[in-house]
């Protein structure tokens, strides 16, 4: 009796080890919300995603280049803002951001063609403002997944 239980408790082990291994694979593709911005001068590119055992983990992306998979990724060339929402404008200058300032990390070789002027939201005042009024202020929210 004690001997089926151990035997049922590592099939279910390496059952639920392989699941895990299968999902890890595949969450990049599966949930990952994408946007393409394009300007005359070129394209940038939006890309968040959640993961984790609660989906607790939260980036968004900005790209100056197309992502097919995690590996063509490449931190010191994309903006990186650890967070669930950011806020965008396009102008005919480039690409204006609002990012929580403690969750944003710049590249050191973002090249694009598209000029992209980050603007830091400071206190939890101005995040909460942004949160609730983006669209009067003619602002794109950009999530980490579909909602």
């Amino acid at each position: 009796m004690k001997n089926n239980f151990i035997t049922m408790l590592i099939i279910a082990l390496i059952t639920s080890l392989y699941s895990c291994k299968e999902e890890k694979n595949s969450v990049w593709k599966e949930q990952v919300n994408e946007v393409t911005l394009n300007f005359p001068n070129g394209n940038l590119y939006l890309y968040g995603k959640a993961w984790g055992l609660g989906g607790n983990h939260e980036e968004i992306i900005l790209s100056s280049y197309k992502l097919n998979n995690k590996e063509d990724l490449k931190k010191e060339e994309v903006y990186t803002f650890y967070s669930s929402d950011i806020y965008y404008k396009k102008d005919d200058n480039g690409l204006i951001v609002y990012a929580t300032e403690s969750e944003t990390k710049e590249p050191n070789q973002f090249k694009s063609n598209i000029k992209v002027i980050l603007k830091r939201i400071k206190t939890y005042d101005d995040v909460k403002e942004y949160s609730e009024n983006y669209e009067k202020y003619g602002l794109t929210k950009f999530s980490m997944i579909n909602r």
